[in-house]
């Protein structure tokens, strides 16, 4: 499996404490003009954390920041040992995964019927919280080549 996204949405008041986890994996970051309606960020190429700079004062208990993540940054290190702890500690902190993307590539036998049961259970709501999904189907000329569901809106 490869994890080709991830963005956690956290407290604000974090945002040092994640800041300095991603420069002892990634090193120094840079900072830069904000997103997700916040003003400023810190950018590790592809990868930002994007957050309001605190003014003294304690943010507001409505203030986030945000990490995201991509594919091209999340294969500089390895999942399991780097980013996976991460998240965990964003989570611990109170923090959530608003969005995971992620690849499975199965042959032969194994995903026969795979795709097709996932995506009844979206039906029946078993799956996710996701309101919204869509089943894929790749054919060729002559056969089907793959089939995948994704969930969620982006």
């Amino acid at each position: 499996m490869t994890v080709d996204w991830v963005r956690l949405v956290f407290p604000a008041g974090f945002a040092e404490d994640v800041r300095a986890s991603m420069d002892s994996i990634l090193g120094p970051g840079l900072a830069g003009r904000g997103r997700f309606n916040v003003a400023a960020s810190i950018r590790w190429g592809a990868a930002g954390l994007y957050f309001d700079p605190l003014d003294g004062s304690a943010p507001s208990a409505a203030a986030y920041a945000v990490l995201d993540l991509p594919g091209s940054v999340l294969a500089l290190a390895p999942w399991v040992e780097t980013w996976a702890p991460l998240a965990r500690q964003i989570v611990r902190l109170g923090g959530r995964c608003t969005r995971f993307d992620a690849a499975l590539d199965l042959f032969g036998s194994v995903a026969d019927g795979l795709i097709a049961r996932a995506h009844d259970a979206c039906v029946r709501g078993e799956l996710c919280g996701a309101r919204r999904f869509r089943y894929i189907c790749d054919r060729g000329l002559f056969s089907l080549c793959g089939e995948g569901l994704t969930c969620g809106a982006r």
